[in-house]
């Protein structure tokens, strides 16, 4: 990422995190994962790109499938039941249909197309063999703990989350982030900041882990992030709440090599 003030390189400091392993970025998501209960519900459309599957909405029924060799899975709209190849398939909580994406749960869903689904404390760990693809994600917090707030406030950094001050990276930051910018570069550092982060610039994201600062104001989250220009990279965002709301004070972020598909350059 580039910004346009020399002053700004606060924000990027160089993140020592672990590459992601498997297929280097893997799935990422427009919207985040969300704990119904236990049950982690996630975007299918993202989780079918990633196998490459196929989905289509037939009135209320979700299809998925990628040929005639891989399992059918249909599922409808508010049912536990599916029907995986043609007999019964139970759900633990049934697909709902939230801003325009379908969400499933996301260990029945991948396990229905042979991935293997291991959940240790709050990481879950999926690997496809047959077809090279590992990757790691963070278990939703509850809806109604603090860090649920984090995640909100971190997926509105990079646009894709609807919260106060949403759209205006500016208006993330924190108090004492804002007076060090200022500082920095004077009475333009917001607009400095806006035109850093264009609108819509990030494809998608996926939370790997989650934390608590030193205290419980504070909290840190790191992911993986997607441009749609086709980068990616690692992030480290830590964050404070102030006046009861999560904003970000610093931001880590390190590039991920990708291999280059046959024939490009």
């Amino acid at each position: 990422m580039t910004f346009a003030w020399a002053g700004l390189s606060w924000l990027l400091w160089g993140l020592s995190a672990q590459e992601p392993r498997g297929s280097q970025v893997g799935p990422v998501f427009s919207a985040l994962p969300w704990n119904n209960a236990g049950v982690v519900m996630a975007p299918a459309r993202p989780l079918a790109d990633w196998l490459g599957l196929k989905i289509e909405l037939r009135g209320e029924m979700v299809v998925s499938g990628s040929d005639l060799v891989r399992p059918r899975l249909l599922m409808a709209l508010g049912k536990t039941e599916g029907r995986l190849e043609g007999r019964p398939y139970f759900l633990p909580a049934p697909p709902v249909l939230m801003d325009g994406q379908v969400f499933v749960a996301l260990k029945a869903f991948l396990e229905a197309f042979e991935a293997s689904v291991e959940v240790e404390g709050r990481v879950i760990r999926i690997a496809v063999p047959q077809a090279g693809l590992e990757a790691e994600l963070a278990v939703p917090p509850s809806p109604w703990s603090p860090m649920a707030g984090a995640w909100e406030a971190a997926a509105a950094w990079f646009g894709l989350a609807r919260v106060p001050g949403a759209g205006d990276p500016w208006e993330l930051l924190t108090d004492r982030r804002q007076q060090k910018i200022l500082a920095q570069v004077g009475s333009e550092a917001a607009d400095a900041i806006r035109k850093s982060f264009p609108a819509g610039s990030v494809r998608g994201m996926r939370v790997l882990a989650d934390g608590q600062g030193p205290a419980p104001e504070a909290a840190w989250l790191a992911a993986v992030v997607a441009y749609r220009d086709g980068r990616a990279a690692t992030a480290k965002l830590w964050l404070l709440r102030q006046r009861g709301q999560w904003r970000v004070d610093r931001v880590e972020e390190e590039p991920i090599e990708q291999e280059q598909a046959p024939g490009e350059h």
